[in-house]
């Protein structure tokens, strides 16, 4: 008698114990799959290089999930070239539009058009991405000795508004936490504590980077949006340096950006940013300036596939030292886009690298890329 009664207890307990499970379960799960894969055509008038490439410039799937309508939770993982990498991992916590913590590995709230998704820019590359440029610039010589361009282990930082920001790790991914949100649907903030090293890297030195990011879109209906950054960022470089040899190096600096943005992603006629930065080159130890901006037109069309065509036109300078002389540049890209369904898109650009430093080549690389989003 007592064995059956433990049997019908054993038994009712692992009734029991799924429906407990079940009620520590969330009570809804809203879960979503989607990703891209952007495929590119470059040529290279570096030599050394290949004249011409195919590439699987970008491949990433997404994964998010949103618990009881207010825990959001996304991870997407970056297959480009074949290499796996951590793009987004974060969990974020919506208590209130106005008040939304993060944690996690995202964007930092830092420049707009690296903020801004890769899926709907209207330029391919948002810095000079021309191969093999960055190694032939490291061998240039300033007239008083020592590279010309600030360097990391041999190759130079090309001078152009991103290529500063992304490479002293001011416009990147990184592992922190922010609040943000947004009052009225007009104006929006985001500020978070970060490691400071870059993507899946932890601190090396404790001394965290801040980065916040403040815009406004001042008047209703009108596509006008303003919006001003600010940074103070510690890094720790193990490798070489402008010249220096290979040692660990702490450094610390500011950094600034402000913008305007007219029209959006596919809005019809006139659609433009500008972009001016300033602050401290960590990798050169020397203050720059830098700014970038483009103008667009997008234009609607009827027809079974294609909806628009748009033109664009980007320009860019940067001054790595203010300092010294001749080590600026500028950047300029015409190009055209064609859309298809939503951000499927066949894009076309032409870069042209031009340098201030006499005796330096002019650099100019076509590109076109294949965009499939779903």
């Amino acid at each position: 008698m007592r064995r059956r009664t433990l049997h019908r207890l054993g038994c009712l307990l692992a009734l029991a114990a799924p429906a407990k499970l079940a009620a520590q379960r969330a009570d809804s799960i809203d879960l979503r799959f989607s990703g891209f894969a952007a495929e590119q055509f470059n040529t290279s008038p570096v030599a050394g290089e290949a004249a011409s490439t195919f590439e699987t410039r970008l491949v990433r799937l997404t994964a998010e999930a949103t618990v009881n309508g207010w825990i959001v939770g996304r991870l997407q993982p970056d297959f480009s070239m074949g290499r796996l990498a951590l793009a987004d991992a974060w969990i974020d916590f919506r208590i209130d539009p106005r008040l939304q913590l993060r944690l996690g590995q995202f964007k930092k709230p830092f420049t707009y058009i690296y903020t801004f998704s890769e899926t709907m820019l209207p330029i391919i590359e948002r810095t000079t991405r021309i191969r093999g440029l960055a190694a032939a610039l490291a061998a240039v010589s300033a007239p008083g000795g020592g590279p010309l361009y600030p360097t990391i282990d041999g190759e130079a930082v090309v001078p152009d508004e991103m290529s500063l920001l992304s490479e002293n790790l001011y416009a990147t991914r990184d592992i922190g936490a922010a609040v943000h949100g947004i009052f009225g649907g007009r104006l929006a903030y985001e500020a978070g504590i970060f490691n400071g090293q870059g993507p899946s890297r932890m601190d090396e030195d404790g001394a965290k980077s801040v980065a916040a990011r403040v815009t406004l879109t001042p008047l209703r209906d009108v596509p006008l949006g303003l919006g001003v950054d600010a940074q103070q960022a510690s890094i720790v470089f193990d490798g070489e340096l402008s010249g220096l040899p290979a040692a660990r190096r702490v450094r610390t600096g500011r950094a600034f950006t402000a913008d305007v943005v007219w029209g959006g992603f596919r809005h019809p006629g006139v659609n433009a940013v500008a972009e001016v930065a300033g602050g401290d080159d960590l990798v050169n130890d020397r203050p720059f300036r830098a700014t970038q901006a483009w103008v667009t037109w997008f234009q609607p069309v009827v027809g079974p596939r294609l909806e628009g065509v748009e033109p664009m036109a980007r320009v860019s300078w940067a001054d790595p030292d203010t300092g010294r002389r001749d080590d600026e540049a500028w950047l300029v890209t015409p190009g055209v886009t064609l859309h298809f369904a939503g951000r499927n898109h066949l894009q076309m650009d032409y870069e042209v690298w031009v340098p201030a430093a006499p005796g330096v080549e002019t650099a100019k690389a076509f590109r076109a890329q294949a965009q499939v989003y779903f």
